[in-house]
């Protein structure tokens, strides 16, 4: 497990000495975290007892801002020790890692990037299994995640008559354990378009070929498509386009399918954005809406989605979302520059006392190609002394790569919900209120469940580099897989150097 991490840690960091000689903001934080946690389970594991929790968090937070690199990487390592627990029985130790990295490097100045990311979570190997809220409970049904993905490319201009962008790209998941089936991904792609990219008319053309192989299986994607770029005002622009797919995914022949799509987009202010893609693909029907907009003190924001993904791509629909990764998706107009908005969000974090790392919106781990729709509507308000944070979710995800014996193709349904409110009570002490819920339906042959949690806290930041939470949480999850319910009382001391 820490042979893992240490790959994973040093994936999301091997891009980072690319350009270190221009990069003017290397910022470097270890972050040490102790909990102390007194909990009370009907687990059956429990015996009837409480039990004492103690976790040890260390971990670093590394960011790159200016020059030829800009990047984030948080890691942590979760080393937890149940103090009650009687050896071979109950709750058993175990050590976690969880890790959040995103790089982009010039290489070669105005011609060659990489594009890279790193990931370490804990998900749910099944939704109709036990569910938990964090990891400290022994849980057969929760694996820990790795994926790895880095994107070179190159792009520049064909004797000013037209742009390219020439791209490889490589991705990668591990899961711990067998009970789900490691997958990696590798694959080309090429688009070039028309030079004038503010002119009314406009064109493109894009090619892509992927090979994705898990289980033993490999499977092929292409494509090739052209598109009609229309721009007749400042804010609207639009496209059409058409083409072909040819793939084995789904079969054990490799299939042709005609391709026809089109977008819109309507900016009307830097606050305001709406669009929709529409795509006929080899799987029926995909889509892609967003609605945003920004307030003066607050954001909103709608996605809809159906499209493909394989398990080895960590940035694909129905992935986990952190803490980290909401606030910065939700205030992508309020801070359009990236290191701006990394500061500014982990500043907030930093004040609420929370763990940027956290998962807020994880689905369940995958072992192959699927099709999913999922739904989001966020919310953020900053106020002076209260902050409210709100994501909620609805997802449909189908396996569409049916040529594995026994694979169910059954589509898993689920709704969630997760709201934050913060009160600032002194400049260094906030007053958090938290809940969360998440639903699967049950199926002809798989009973459904569903999980609840609320906790109630108070973080104190004592000095720049020490911070205290007490906290009071309760849990309830019902289903026919180990229902439970769960209380705990924590208390926590966070060193910043």
């Amino acid at each position: 497990m820490l042979a893992r991490a240490a790959w994973a840690v040093g994936a999301g960091l091997a891009v980072l000495p690319v350009a270190a000689q221009n990069a003017g903001a290397l910022r470097i934080t270890p972050v040490v975290d102790t909990t102390l946690s007194v909990v009370h389970s009907t687990l059956p594991a429990l015996q009837g007892r409480d039990d004492v929790v103690l976790q040890v968090h260390p971990g670093v937070q590394v960011t790159a801002g200016s020059g030829r690199v800009r990047g984030t990487l948080d890691y942590g390592l979760n080393v937890i020790q149940h103090l009650r627990s009687v050896p071979g029985q109950g709750q058993a130790d175990s050590l976690q890692n969880n890790l959040n990295a995103a790089v982009n490097a010039e290489v070669l100045e105005r011609w060659v990037y990489v594009d890279a990311s790193a990931s370490i979570t804990q998900q749910a190997i099944s939704a109709y299994g036990q569910q938990s809220v964090d990891g400290v409970q022994t849980n057969t049904n929760r694996t820990e995640v790795s994926q790895l993905s880095v994107k070179p490319y190159a792009r520049g201009n064909l004797a000013g008559w037209a742009t390219y962008q020439l791209g490889f790209s490589a991705d990668a998941s591990h899961s711990q354990g067998v009970a789900v089936p490691d997958s990696h991904s590798t694959g080309v792609n090429l688009s070039l378009g028309s030079a004038s990219g503010g002119a009314p008319l406009g064109w493109s053309a894009l090619a892509t070929q992927q090979r994705t192989t898990f289980s033993g299986r490999a499977t092929d994607n292409g494509r090739l498509s052209m598109s009609l770029l229309v721009r007749p005002s400042p804010d609207w622009n639009g496209s059409l386009r058409g083409g072909q797919e040819t793939t084995s995914v789904g079969s054990v022949y490799r299939q042709t399918y005609d391709n026809w799509g089109g977008d819109l987009r309507w900016t009307p202010s830097v606050r305001t954005t709406a669009s929709i893609g529409l795509d006929r693909r080899y799987f029926g029907d995909g889509y892609q809406v967003l609605l945003e907009h920004r307030f003066p003190n607050s954001s909103l924001r709608f996605t809809s989605t159906r499209d493909a993904n394989n398990a080895a791509n960590g940035a694909g629909v129905g992935q986990p979302i952190t803490l980290y990764q909401l606030l910065y998706n939700q205030l992508a107009s309020a801070y359009p520059d990236p290191l701006l908005r990394d500061q500014f969000v982990r500043a907030l974090l930093q004040a609420l006392q929370q763990n940027p790392i956290a998962v807020v919106a994880g689905g369940f781990a995958t072992g192959g190609t699927t099709v999913q729709r999922r739904d989001d509507l966020s919310m953020t308000y900053l106020g002076r002394r209260a902050t409210f944070t709100l994501q909620a979710f609805s997802s449909d995800t189908r396996r569409i790569d049916t040529t594995t014996v026994g694979v169910d193709t059954t589509p898993v349904r689920q709704a969630g919900l997760n709201a934050t409110v913060s009160y600032r009570l002194t400049p260094t002490s906030n007053l958090n209120l938290f809940g969360s819920g998440l639903r699967t339906r049950g199926t002809a042959t798989q009973a459904g469940n569903q999980l609840k949690s609320a906790s109630l806290s108070w973080g104190n930041q004592l000095s720049k580099y020490i911070g205290t939470t007490v906290s009071a949480r309760y849990s309830d999850f019902a289903g026919a897989a180990n229902p439970y319910r769960e209380s705990a009382l924590s208390a926590s001391l966070t060193l910043r150097f």
